[in-house]
């Protein structure tokens, strides 16, 4: 930010992802790359444990923040991890995989101790709380997961956590990626199939019943909502909670115009490396917005909110 005498300011960047892509290393000797890619990871996760205070960690049981746990486990003699655990409605409504079970089978593995917080219905409690601390409006709860493993933290005089945020960004790890891949597939099937038959017969699916949701049926629904679009628009829709349309009805008139410019600022990126592969510009927008606006947005104030630090070493220039 630059303000001149006579009041003129010029905010720019400088330093750009995109400008240095192109120095990336050759992906012709995989196993060299592979090598290189761990060195590169491990002396970040080792840069990121320099502190005067005791390191902790998050630990989903996923990959990622597996990963950055082995790693540093393997320079401390003694690691916490935290993760979340849902009531057993909870998971049967929401139909998906738990994840403090995974937790549990990697700290085993690599003898760390598992803090689990459990998430209870009285957590609604928290919502102005969080509301207060976010500053605008954010509609991914994994801020208030961030919160409760923090606070549960910060009880235990830990100051400092671990996390493996921004790998799914930079190596493809969302579900949203490989629905995006498969529905520039499915685009090639002709639009009578596609509009008259598989999207009225996916849309009468049942997401859920009395006794839980239907994950299938609901990932179903989700991608017949957007497999139709060009590729920037389907993949700013894979991952959107409205629409133009509908942020503007919500958000009244006077808003149009924002969406308009965040619409067109997304698909300025997502199309700045037209000459690359989906997946490359799907992972080159995610650092450059849902990464940047969401993830570390959330995490930075939740965990500040309950007097933590959170490091993130995927996220390190060198690793990037």
């Amino acid at each position: 930010l630059h303000i001149k005498p006579d009041g003129v300011v010029n905010l720019h960047s400088y330093w750009r992802l995109i400008d240095h892509i192109e120095d990336e290393p050759s992906l012709d000797d995989i196993d060299n790359t592979v090598d290189a890619l761990d060195r590169c990871i491990k002396a970040s996760v080792d840069a990121h444990l320099v502190a005067d205070v005791p390191i902790n960690s998050f630990l989903s049981g996923g990959l990622d923040s597996s990963l950055i746990v082995a790693m540093a486990r393997c320079e401390l003699d003694r690691l916490d991890c935290y993760t979340i655990k849902f009531t057993e409605d909870a998971k049967k409504h929401e139909a998906m995989p738990d994840d403090a079970f995974y937790a549990g089978e990697v700290a085993k593995a690599l003898d760390v101790k598992l803090n689990t917080i459990e998430v209870k219905p009285d957590i609604a409690e928290l919502l102005p709380i969080m509301v207060h601390h976010l500053d605008e409006p954010i509609g991914d709860s994994a801020a208030i997961n961030t919160f409760l493993i923090c606070d549960a933290a910060r009880q235990n005089g830990v100051k400092v956590l671990l996390s493996g945020m921004g790998a799914d960004e930079l190596f493809g790890g969302y579900r949203r990626h490989l629905a995006n891949e498969i529905a520039s597939t499915y685009r090639a099937m002709p639009s009578f199939i596609r509009r008259s038959i598989v999207s009225p017969i996916v849309n009468r699916l049942p997401v859920a019943s009395s006794k839980g949701g239907f994950r299938l049926a609901r990932w179903a629904r989700r991608f017949v909502s957007f497999a139709d679009l060009p590729d920037a628009d389907a993949y700013l829709r894979s991952y959107s909670y409205f629409n133009s349309a509908e942020l503007a009805a919500l958000a009244g008139p006077e808003s149009i115009p924002i969406v308009s410019s965040l619409v067109e600022s997304h698909h300025e990126i997502f199309n700045s490396l037209s000459s690359r592969s989906l997946l490359d510009r799907m992972c080159y927008t995610d650092t450059q917005m849902f990464m940047t606006s969401l993830n570390l947005t959330y995490t930075d104030r939740a965990s500040m909110a309950a007097s933590t630090e959170v490091r993130v070493p995927y996220i390190d220039k060198e690793v990037v």
